[in-house]
């Protein structure tokens, strides 16, 4: 029995990556003590900072944390390193926000210019994405790590769906920095939410020319295609989101879903039951995984798996009209037979 798709407006709020850019020092090259802002340094402690910038540059990010963690074993006072570790340990990809926020925290103690950006992030963390914003406006206007107020405001404003001020904040930071790939791939993800879909592909190509690795610019880019109705496009960015990180959720569940828009229902299935078995859990795991798969069983005259999972989505969301219509449709098929 031929069906017509019931598409499911699936509303899910993407987490901002959150954006940390780095302080460039100026250091002397020789001697036993080097110079960093007017503060004598020792010259090794200064060369592993550097080390450390540099990795941070690269996305490598684990490297980069014991460079910058040997500078603070030999200058246990050094405010910029423990900001530089703790936003490694932020934009790494296990996003470490409460170790970086230890380290924040530390830079404020040791030099109290710090204590906004740390007051700033901790609000940040906890949701608190309109204080965030008020107590950044603090940071950037005493030019307080510039690049690093203006990116994690953005990842502010996008959290509220201010979606317009995000994208000028990220291009602030762009311009501060223009070969850091984090800041693209943020504003990338604003422009996708206000439907600028050319310019988050262009930002997301940038991003991943400067960082090859980084899934988050796939894993945008899949979704400007996507919106585009390119869905074959969008496969190959969510497959390569998935390879470079197999813990992506919402990867697969976009993958899932393209499968499913270009009539390949098994494959589908697969992705859908993948991310219910692996993640179930998770709060990601929206009542759509099950209607989708429901539907792609009913395609595919599999009634009573169809039935199980239109059971869950109605468990889930009590009176959804897709899911009943759906549920009417099964019946029908099966007193038909």
């Amino acid at each position: 029995m031929k069906t017509v798709k019931r598409i499911v407006k699936l509303t899910a709020i993407l987490l901002s990556m959150l954006i940390i850019t780095g302080l460039v020092l100026s250091c002397q090259s020789t001697g036993s003590t080097q110079s960093t802002g007017g503060v004598k340094r020792n010259s090794e402690a200064t060369q592993a900072f550097e080390r450390g910038n540099a990795f941070y540059k690269k996305g490598a990010f684990k490297e980069a944390i014991a460079e910058f963690t040997k500078a603070i074993e030999i200058e246990p006072t050094w405010a910029e390193a423990f900001i530089m570790r703790g936003n490694s340990k932020v934009w790494g990809l296990d996003a470490n926000l409460e170790l970086g926020q230890e380290d924040y925290n530390r830079a404020a103690e040791i030099n109290p210019k710090f204590k906004d950006n740390a007051q700033a992030f901790k609000y940040f963390r906890e949701n608190e994405y309109q204080k965030a914003i008020e107590t950044f406006n603090k940071v950037i206007q005493n030019k307080i790590n510039l690049m690093n107020a203006y990116s994690d405001r953005g990842n502010s404003y996008s959290a509220l769906g201010e979606f317009k001020k995000a994208i000028t904040d990220h291009t602030e930071a762009i311009k501060l920095y223009p070969d850091f790939y984090g800041n693209y791939v943020n504003r990338a993800n604003a422009y996708n939410q206000t439907g600028q879909f050319d310019n988050a592909i262009k930002d997301c190509d940038r991003s991943i020319n400067l960082f090859p690795e980084n899934y988050f610019a796939y894993y945008v880019r899949g979704g400007a295609y996507k919106e585009e109705k390119n869905y074959s496009r969008a496969l190959l960015d969510y497959n390569q989101a998935i390879k470079l990180n197999p813990n992506s959720i919402m990867a697969l569940y976009h993958r899932a879903h393209c499968y499913y828009m270009l009539d390949n229902y098994q494959k589908a299935i697969d992705d859908f039951t993948k991310g219910i078995e692996v993640h179930p859990t998770s709060e990601e795991i929206h009542f759509s995984w099950y209607w989708f798969r429901g539907d792609c069983y009913f395609i595919l005259n599999e009634y009573d798996k169809a039935s199980a999972d239109i059971d869950m989505v109605l468990k889930l969301d009590p009176g959804n009209e897709n899911a009943l219509y759906v549920r009417g449709e099964i019946r029908a098929a099966r007193a038909a037979q």
